[in-house]
């Protein structure tokens, strides 16, 4: 379920809250039912035509630790299930040059709380990340 709040035509502002819902019969490793489910939550402004900044705080909750971690690569020291609750805090700007075309570097940071470390390695239950990301629309 996606909620969307603009505050108005002259506003700035805007508010986007994301809340999802899964499970899968026969999901974990007895054949039991998995369950996980979230809510993201955003909040943008407009600065100009251009450029938007903008924050997203997200929570995910993995019941049985079945939605990641799942098909652990050889070498990967990462050592799943990861059942628990992740949670990341991220801000960007948006530049959009071109109707059809975004660009949008990131800073985030994210943390864990369950039954494992699945960072760095399986040694740490944080980490920071820098990214960006580029869009087309066709």
């Amino acid at each position: 379920m996606i909620y969307s709040q603009n505050f108005g035509a002259n506003c700035q502002w805007e508010y986007v809250a994301d809340h999802w819902l899964g499970f899968q019969d026969q999901g974990t490793a007895t054949q039991g039912t998995a369950w996980w489910y979230g809510l993201d939550q955003y909040l943008f402004y407009k600065i100009s035509e251009q450029y938007k900044w903008g924050a997203r705080v997200e929570w995910f909750r993995d019941e049985q630790g079945t939605r990641v971690g799942l098909g652990r690569r050889p070498g990967n020291p990462n050592g799943p299930p990861f059942a628990g609750n992740f949670y990341s805090i991220t801000t960007g700007m948006n530049y959009t040059p071109y109707p059809n075309f975004t660009v949008r570097p990131e800073v985030r940071y994210d943390w864990f709380d369950g039954t494992a470390n699945p960072y760095d390695d399986g040694q740490k239950e944080h980490q920071f990340l820098f990214g960006i990301d580029m869009i087309t629309r066709f």
